[in-house]
Formats: C-alpha cells, sequence, structure tokens
C-alpha cells in the first residue's frame, strides 16, 4: 500500500478496511509513515471515512495543510464530510471553499470539487444557507467557478437560493454570463429559468434583470436579439402553466405601460414577445397601440420574429403569419393610425404574394 496505486485499487474500500482492522489514530499513522504517490489521496479518504469521535483541532489544521498541498489530481470530490467538522470550526465549509478557490486561480479543473455545495442530493448541499451565513461572497463566487467548468444547476434552485440570501446575485451572474458568453441568445437551452417566475418577488426579479441586460445590450445594439428571452422561456412542465404565463404578462403590461415611450426598451421587450403565439402577441400589440400611436416607434418594434423556420412547405408557416397580421388589423382602425394600418396591410399583401410563389413552387416540385 504505501509504495503507491500502481493498480488503481479502490481507495475509500481498503481505508475502510485498514480504520475497522487497526483503528482511527493507528490507520492515520501507518499512512503518514511514507511518502508515496497516492499519500494525499489516501489521507482525504480517512477523513472522509473516520468517524465523528476522530474530530479534533489538529486533525482539523491536518486537514486544511491537506487541501492547501493538494493537487487537482489529489483531490477527492466529496465534500460532505465537512459537516462532521462544523462543531470544532463553524467556518470549515467556506473555509475549505476559500482554499479551493485559491487554486482555481492557477488550475480551473479544480473547482470540479466545489459542484458537492450545489448537488442537491448532498448532505452539505442541505445546509448550504447556514454553512456560508457569515460568507455570502466565498458562496458566490463557488458558484461561478463550479459553473465555469461544467454547467450545472439547470433548474436555476441553487442560484434562488443564493437569491434569498443577497437578491442582487441576480445581476452579478448576468455580468458573469455576458463575461463568459460574450452575448446572451434566446435559444440558450442550458438553464431553465422558470424558478424567477415562481418566486414571491418574481417582478422585483425580472424588472432588476430586464434593467440590467437592456444596459449591456443597448451599446452593442442587440436589443432585437435580446438575451432577454431566455428568461421568459417555460421549459418542462412549466410550458402550459397558467399561472406563471400569466405573471410574466403581467410584467410585460407593465413595462409597456411605463417605458412606452422608450424606442430601445420597447424593441427589447417585443423581441421577447415576438416568440409567443400570435394570440398573446396581438394583446401586447393593441396594448402598446392604446398607450403610444407613433407610427416611426411602431415600425421599429419587432412584430415577429426575424427567422422563421418550417418543414416541408412554407406556405403553412406564411398562412400562420397572414392570420397574425389580419387579427392586428381591427386595432388600427382610428385616424390616427392610419398609417399603421397601411403599414399593417402592406405587410399582409407581402405574405400573399409569398404564398401564391410558395404555392406554385410546391406544385412545380
Amino acid at each position: 500500500m504505501i509504495r503507491g496505486d500502481q493498480f488503481r485499487i479502490d481507495a475509500g474500500a481498503v481505508i475502510k478496511r485498514l480504520v475497522e482492522s487497526v483503528g482511527v489514530e493507528k490507520s492515520f499513522d501507518i499512512l503518514n509513515q511514507h511518502n508515496y504517490p497516492t499519500k494525499r489521496t489516501w489521507l482525504f479518504w480517512w477523513f472522509i471515512l473516520s468517524p465523528p469521535e476522530a474530530v479534533t483541532i489538529d486533525r482539523l489544521n491536518q486537514l486544511y495543510m491537506l487541501y492547501r498541498e493538494s493537487s487537482s489530481l489529489e483531490l477527492v470530490y466529496q465534500m460532505d464530510f465537512l459537516v462532521k467538522y462544523r462543531n470544532l470550526d463553524g467556518h470549515v465549509v467556506s473555509n475549505v471553499t476559500q482554499i479551493i478557490l485559491d487554486k482555481v486561480k492557477i488550475d480551473p479543473n479544480i473547482a470540479r470539487v466545489l459542484h458537492c455545495l450545489f448537488n442537491p442530493y448532498t448532505e452539505i448541499n442541505k445546509i448550504l444557507e447556514d454553512a456560508f451565513a457569515e460568507d455570502i461572497r466565498i458562496l458566490k463566487l463557488a458558484y461561478f467557478a463550479a459553473n465555469s467548468v461544467h454547467d450545472m444547476d439547470y433548474d436555476g434552485l441553487a442560484l434562488s437560493r443564493i437569491m434569498d440570501v443577497d437578491a442582487d446575485f441576480i445581476v452579478e451572474y448576468i455580468d458573469q454570463l455576458y463575461k463568459n458568453k460574450k452575448d446572451l441568445s434566446r435559444y440558450d437551452s442550458s438553464r431553465d429559468y422558470s424558478f424567477i417566475w415562481k418566486r414571491n418577488d418574481f417582478e422585483q426579479v425580472i424588472t432588476h434583470v430586464s434593467a440590467w441586460i437592456y444596459d449591456h445590450e443597448k451599446e452593442k445594439r442587440l436589443l432585437s436579439l435580446t438575451g432577454l428571452a431566455v428568461f421568459y422561456n417555460l421549459r418542462d412542465d412549466d410550458k402550459n402553466n397558467s399561472e406563471l404565463i400569466e405573471k410574466q404578462d403581467r410584467t410585460l403590461y407593465m413595462f409597456i405601460e411605463k417605458k412606452n415611450e422608450d424606442a430601445d426598451f420597447m424593441e427589447m421587450v417585443f423581441s421577447v414577445i415576438a416568440d409567443f403565439s400570435t394570440s398573446r402577441r396581438a394583446s401586447f400589440v393593441a396594448f402598446f397601440l392604446k398607450h403610444n400611436d407613433n407610427f416611426r416607434m411602431f415600425k421599429e418594434i419587432p412584430l415577429e420574429l426575424s427567422i422563421h423556420s418550417w418543414q416541408g412547405s412554407a406556405v403553412p408557416m406564411l398562412q400562420e403569419r397572414l392570420e397574425y397580421f389580419e387579427s392586428l388589423l381591427p386595432l388600427t382602425n382610428t385616424a390616427k393610425l392610419l398609417q399603421h394600418k397601411q403599414y399593417i396591410e402592406q405587410e399582409i399583401q407581402n405574405i400573399r404574394s409569398r404564398i401564391e410563389h410558395e404555392k406554385k413552387r410546391d406544385f412545380m416540385e
């Protein structure tokens, strides 16, 4: 054993048997007698498997030193065992996390160890808020570091828990997204943000998110491709959740009511709306026209997505677009909205011409 792990032995199983055979203290002495390639990894397993009665200040200090000296190949990707040291040092989890974060600067892959903190099936995850109660900054840095090496927290529940402690964490998170990805995309599927709409403070959160994304994208002129759309994507079981959809609509109506004269902000808002169903889109167009009859602004807001996709014939897709624009016509039956009406009628004519063209092409093919 002391010559190294030449045969890739299951260290955990061996250490468990060793502790049971010779006892806690003697097994620790045996592991420390000589230097061998996998010594630190085996020592980690000793700390993991040693019983609570073996926990002492000396052992805790030795554990801290072990973390400081170990490389990414020597670390064991478990952190639950740290819980048994909390009676000696209430900051043990955050202290170890800080040591790992210091190593991340040299070897980013070490951050994979921190995934344990955000895994809902670990014991340490159950006490996350308490373990970092006085060290929230370290927890936030751990979240960013762990997420940078491998996308995690797909349902956003860890993100939401940190927001419960620090509401401003959502904007730090958005800053980090733009830093890592440069631009956000509505087609980003790495995270489900449905959790935002299930929070009691959803309106405050999405207002904060919208303002922050607007500041990021306005300078780059990305408003028509806004990353805000990803926060409105409902996936899995929530796609048809009427309560969440109603909450989304409520916030968008609020934005239109309060900021309908801000052309750039309206471009961003309607870029989100453009991905909704046709009937849902039409209701927002109607609401906008009640608050703003400026034709120049109306021409700038996206009434639909700029890119359309279909399989086989394009006629069904075009027919749906036609019906949508025809549903907008009655909204413009006033003298003030004459230009709006003419604009929509022109769009309708263009789509009808396209339909005829596609029908002929389908026939020829």
